[in-house]
């Protein structure tokens, strides 16, 4: 049964699935329980681009409470055109076995669809359950009371604890492939009323029985409680609370982080791959190299949209030049306005680098600091390329590559920010 949508999409469940990163995974079991709170996977998509789709029409799903059938019908089309539907033969890359894999079909998308919606409404409602627990510090679970629960599920109806409990780590559901479950917000007057009216009430967790399970893709064990799926014993609100958290560490650190080439290994490979594409194509990573975004754009632009600005903040933009030249004015100011960790650009000659003051930037620095003296050193910068080109001193080329070199390399220096140009990789 597919999850019913409710007739409000909740802010946090959308921002949950908007907060996600892409990951390329060829099984499910190779992103696993709290992974999924910072990486959108489709076991056996390994296209940056079409996860980025499927990641929208599962937000669109949300926001505007679009049924399966909806979904679907959007989705399919789409798949079916690049060619990932039905059966076809890949090599897998964790063995490099070739086998028969099923891609796109009626049942993965439905299997698509309901993980994630419940998933991003139970993180959802824990973020406002955290909200409000001085006034509701308790945590009811609530199945729905039918004969498709599952019997252990059937034990856990009623259960009431603090919201702080250890036993919310692992049992707040959905704790299962189409598990209904679900858990509310009460206090001790509230549990009470639903005592009274017959429903059951207890505030002691049952006893639970753990077996191994080990990931036949990583070897690791996990102790999993009885009557929970595989890759559902986690919480996964809380999974984006400390993923959240451990994003404002990686804020503090990231300066020093990327003075460490090594720290984004990937980094390179995505600017040689992009080096000598025809249009503007770029990515948006983390601080540890992994693609949140790919951009594309034209000839010699990319739009950025609100939630693609979004993603910029505290991560890495880099993206190619199809002509020799460093950053236009609109590279730095979309990385000022979306405070980005760092802007890079990379053409067939150089990488450019541009990262924020110390007191970093945003689009009040822009305005009111980096715009009027580039406007400054632009006058000053074209008046002494022009004349040396007028001397022959220089040719055409050499002016267009210098020119925006010039200029960021003064604005640099007078703002604080931080600019460099290195040979291509």
């Amino acid at each position: 049964m597919a999850v019913q949508l409710q007739p409000l999409p909740p802010k946090e469940a959308v921002d949950y699935l908007k907060a996600k990163g892409l990951a390329v995974s060829f099984d499910w079991r190779d992103v696993y329980a709290e992974e999924h709170a910072a990486a959108f996977t489709v076991a056996k998509m390994a296209r940056i681009d079409l996860l980025q789709t499927v990641q929208e029409h599962v937000t669109r799903a949300i926001q505007e409470g679009r049924s399966l059938k909806a979904f679907a019908a959007d989705l399919r089309p789409i798949l079916e055109k690049e060619g990932w539907w039905g059966r076809k033969t890949m090599a897998d890359p964790a063995t490099g076995a070739v086998r028969e894999a099923q891609l796109g079909s009626p049942r993965r998308l439905e299997i698509i669809y309901d993980t994630n919606l419940r998933s991003a409404y139970s993180a959802g409602r824990w973020e406002r359950f955290q909200r409000s627990k001085a006034v509701l510090p308790l945590l009811t679970y609530r199945t729905m009371r039918d004969s498709h629960v599952r019997w252990q599920h059937k034990a856990w109806d009623g259960v009431t604890l603090p919201q702080d409990d250890a036993w919310w780590n692992t049992h707040y559901p959905p704790n299962g492939w189409r598990c209904r479950c679900i858990a509310y917000a009460i206090d001790q007057a509230g549990a009470q009323e639903l005592a009274d009216a017959g429903r059951p009430i207890r505030y002691d967790a049952p006893p639970t029985t753990y077996k191994d399970w080990t990931n036949p893709r990583t070897g690791e064990v996990r102790k999993l409680p009885e009557g929970i799926d595989p890759g559902f014993d986690y919480n996964p609100g809380k999974a984006r609370q400390a993923k959240l958290e451990q994003l404002l560490k990686d804020k503090e650190t990231a300066f020093a982080q990327l003075q460490q080439p090594e720290r984004l290994p990937s980094l390179a490979k995505l600017e040689r791959f992009i080096q000598q594409a025809e249009v503007e194509t770029g990515y948006i990573v983390d601080a540890k190299g992994a693609v949140i975004r790919e951009l594309k754009g034209d000839a010699d632009s990319i739009d950025i949209d609100a939630e693609t600005g979004a993603a910029m903040t505290g991560r890495v933009v880099t993206h190619n030049h199809t002509e020799v030249g460093a950053f236009s004015p609109g590279d730095i100011a979309v990385a000022c306005r979306w405070q980005a960790l760092e802007m890079r650009a990379v053409d067939a000659l150089y990488l450019y680098s541009m990262r924020p003051p110390a007191s970093g930037w945003d689009r009040a620095f822009w305005e009111d600091t980096v715009k009027p003296v580039y406007e400054s050193v632009q006058a000053e910068v074209v008046g002494k390329l022009m004349s040396r080109l007028q001397r022959g001193e220089i040719g055409e080329a050499a002016f267009w590559e210098e020119l925006y070199h010039r200029i960021w390399t003064d604005v640099a220096t007078q703002t604080g920010m931080s600019y460099e140009r290195l040979p291509a990789p």
